[in-house]
């Protein structure tokens, strides 16, 4: 083993998100980091753990009793966790809980198979997809009585198949979906279009995940991961292909770096692979779990934390994130 390959990443295996080791982990199916960067929430079955960053000491485990947890994510003022998932073929949930009390704030069974997906337009507003087909837009008033705080604004639907992602874009009112389908999905916000914007279909897999660039950009950048073995990165409101990288095995998560200039990319083979974003080239690929990785985050200190079938956390710090 070369030197390059030892330094290629420290890996971090410092706790475990459910049970004890000697039994089976139910698998990790959602990441989110606290709004102030010092807590890492995980997502199992029908419950949310809650541990320090980044010694990943658990602090909290709370049942939500949602079913099969898919994903969590703050709002943008960080006062309320969304949290989504629900039972396949029955119904899809959301709950909104304050933060950090867990209070209930609100919630909806209106999906009728699990959502997979959630994205916070705003502190009010927010988006769910599910294995429905459908992409449905929500409005929530925390100053009205809980039986009207939540308000079904629209219905997306043209996806043929399970929507699996979601990534909104609030300064330029769009959301982009994806799933099942291979195809991406550009929504505009006029309340009355039945139609998308623009379909983006260069994939010719699924469609696992999106993720948004991070910081101010002339024109917004989209990276998606497909089944075909690919991670692209689109220009959508313009419905421009930019560039693409491929991968020896099929990419599930994305995660960008806070500087959004490097991505991090969860694989079917528990590696984590570092992309250049201007490059697309990949830098690293580093050890991090046993199994599928469900769900990949980005910290402040430019590290990453990668979960998923072993139901394992995991901190990596990426060699060039160390100099």
């Amino acid at each position: 083993m070369n030197e390059r390959s030892l330094v290629a990443g420290i890996v971090w295996f410092l706790g475990v998100l459910a049970a004890p080791a000697a039994s089976a982990q139910p698998p990790v199916t959602a990441l989110a980091f606290s709004p102030a960067g010092d807590s890492l929430v995980s997502g199992s079955q029908d419950a949310i753990a809650i541990r320090t960053w980044p010694s990943l000491a658990k602090a909290a485990l709370h049942n939500v009793e949602i079913g099969q947890i898919q994903d969590i994510q703050f709002s943008p003022d960080g006062t309320q966790l969304l949290i989504a998932g629900g039972n396949p073929s029955e119904f899809g949930e959301w709950r909104i809980v304050g933060w950090p009390d867990l209070n209930l704030v609100a919630s909806s069974r209106q999906h009728n198979d699990v959502i997979h997906s959630v994205a916070w337009q705003s502190n009010e507003q927010f988006v769910t997809a599910a294995a429905d087909h459908e992409v449905i837009q929500w409005n929530v008033d925390r100053q009205q009585r809980p039986e009207h705080r939540v308000e079904l604004r629209r219905r997306l639907i043209g996806h043929s198949r399970p929507v699996l992602c979601l990534e909104a874009f609030p300064e330029d009112g769009l959301i982009t979906s994806a799933g099942v389908d291979q195809s991406i999905r550009v929504w505009g916000s006029e309340e009355n279009a039945s139609k998308p914007l623009r379909i983006l279909d260069n994939h010719t897999g699924i469609v696992r995940d999106l993720a948004r660039r991070p910081g101010d950009h002339a024109i917004p950048i989209l990276a998606s991961a497909g089944a075909d073995r690919t991670v692209r990165l689109w220009q959508p409101t313009i419905g421009r292909l930019v560039r693409f990288a491929r991968l020896p095995v099929e990419p599930l998560a994305l995660a960008w770096s806070a500087d959004g200039k490097q991505l991090g990319v969860a694989c079917i083979d528990g590696k984590l692979r570092i992309v250049d974003a201007s490059t697309v080239q990949i830098e690293q690929t580093l050890d991090a779990i046993d199994g599928w990785a469900y769900a990949l985050v980005a910290s402040r200190d430019g590290s990453f934390a990668i979960a998923g079938s072993d139901g394992v956390a995991v901190r990596i710090v990426p060699n060039s994130r160390l100099k």
